[in-house]
Parts: C-alpha cells; sequence; structure tokens
C-alpha cells in the first residue's frame, strides 16, 4: 500500500511540474510581449521627461502579476511549494475570468487558453492527499 500512495503523490506532482513549465511558458511569453510593446513605445517617440516616467508607471501594473507568475512557475515546477500553487491558480482564474468576460472577441487561441486556465485551477487547487476518514 505505500507504493501506491507514493505513486499517486508521484503523478501529482508530475502534473503540477508539467502545469508549471506551461505556465512558465505562457507567463514568459506575455512578460515578452509587454517588454517589446514597452520599448517599442519608449523608442518610436522621444520621450522625455515626465512622460518617459508615465509610461513605464503605466506597464508596472501589468507587467508585475506577470513577473510573479513567471516566478511562482518556477518554484513550482522546482519545489511544488503551497504558495506557488496558489499564485498560479489565482493567475490562471483571473486570465480564465478575463477570456469569459471578453466573449465579444473569441477566437482559438483565447477558448484554448480559457479550457487551460479552467483545468489548471482545478488541478492545481486539488488537495495533495486524500482526507483521512
Amino acid at each position: 500500500m505505500a507504493q501506491l500512495s507514493t505513486l499517486g503523490d508521484f503523478t501529482f506532482m508530475r502534473t503540477q511540474r508539467i502545469i508549471g513549465i506551461a505556465w512558465l511558458g505562457l507567463f514568459g511569453y506575455g512578460g515578452f510581449l509587454l517588454l517589446r510593446l514597452l520599448f517599442d513605445g519608449l523608442f518610436a517617440t522621444n520621450c522625455k521627461g515626465p512622460a518617459l516616467l508615465y509610461q513605464l508607471l503605466a506597464f508596472l501594473p501589468l507587467f508585475l502579476p506577470i513577473l510573479a507568475g513567471a516566478v511562482a512557475s518556477v518554484f513550482l515546477f522546482l519545489r511544488g511549494v503551497a504558495w506557488a500553487r496558489i499564485v498560479v491558480a489565482s493567475m490562471a482564474a483571473l486570465i480564465a475570468i478575463f477570456q469569459i468576460v471578453e466573449l465579444r472577441h473569441v477566437s482559438l487561441s483565447g477558448a484554448i487558453l480559457c479550457i487551460f486556465a479552467l483545468v489548471s485551477v482545478t488541478l492545481l487547487l486539488l488537495p495533495r492527499h486524500e482526507p483521512v476518514a
């Protein structure tokens, strides 16, 4: 019986690692696109003075959650710690809610992202062990 419970924990940990790698890729891609958009906006216009600071401050609320999700995805992949599961699951839930709210622009990639986010939320928030009776 000890082997079955160990195998169950191993498969659950493997599922968390796969989800962590996938979300790391998605957060990395989103962060890259956001940084590219920021640098294109900074260098396309001749931003001088306070306009540069305002543009950087406008991107900060968008960039910090992406950075937090990427860091949590790394810790989810390496260690599977509880706080990383909660952070990645909450970010996935926010992404799913945003995709559901934006139903007027339905795309295949948005639908796939929403389904992946909902599945990963349910898998990350499941309890790791069965409750003891």
